[in-house]
C-alpha cells in the first residue's frame, strides 16, 4: 500500500486549469511496471516526438512530474485494473468531503482556508463565474502495452 500522504503538487502552472486551457492544452503520459507509476506532462508545443508519432519511448522523456516507486507503493497491487474518467463534477463525494482538510496530498491550505468559504457547494454557488474555462476537449487516449 502506497503511504496515505501519497500526492503531488505540480510546479507548473500550464498542467491544469486556466493555465493549461491557456496554452492549448497538452499531453499527460503514465507508465506503469515493475519499478511503480510514473507521470510526465508536456505543454502542447513541447510534446516529444516519440509521442506525436505514436512510437512512445520513456526512456527519452527526462524528469517526470510524478513518481511512485515500486518500494513504497507496489504496483501489482495498486495500479492495476485502471480506469479513465473525465468529470466536471463540482464538490461530489470526494471534493466536497475534504473540503476543510488541510494537508491533502498536494496542498497545505484547505479549500475553506483558500477560498475563505465553509463549503464547497457555497463557493461553487456564489462563483459560479469561475467555471467558464472549466470543460474537456479530448483530442485521444492511448494506450501501449510494451511486448
Amino acid at each position: 500500500m502506497c503511504p496515505s500522504n501519497t500526492g503531488i503538487r505540480s510546479s507548473s502552472s500550464t498542467s491544469y486549469g486556466a493555465g493549461f486551457n491557456s496554452v492549448g492544452g497538452g499531453v499527460y503520459a503514465g507508465l506503469i511496471d515493475s519499478d511503480g507509476a510514473t507521470v510526465w506532462f508536456w505543454p502542447r508545443d513541447s510534446i516529444p516526438g516519440d509521442i506525436s508519432a505514436g512510437t512512445p519511448l520513456p526512456s527519452s522523456w527526462g524528469t517526470p512530474m510524478a513518481r511512485w516507486s515500486s518500494s513504497t507503493c507496489n504496483p501489482d497491487q495498486i495500479f492495476r485494473n485502471q480506469a479513465a474518467i473525465f468529470t466536471n463534477t463540482l464538490c461530489g463525494q470526494w471534493a466536497g468531503g475534504v473540503w476543510n482538510t488541510a494537508g491533502i496530498p498536494g496542498q497545505d491550505q484547505s479549500c475553506a482556508q483558500r477560498t475563505g468559504f465553509s463549503t464547497c457547494e457555497e463557493f461553487v454557488r456564489k462563483n459560479g463565474a469561475s467555471f467558464t474555462q472549466a470543460y474537456w476537449e479530448i483530442k485521444s487516449v492511448k494506450i501501449y502495452e510494451r511486448k
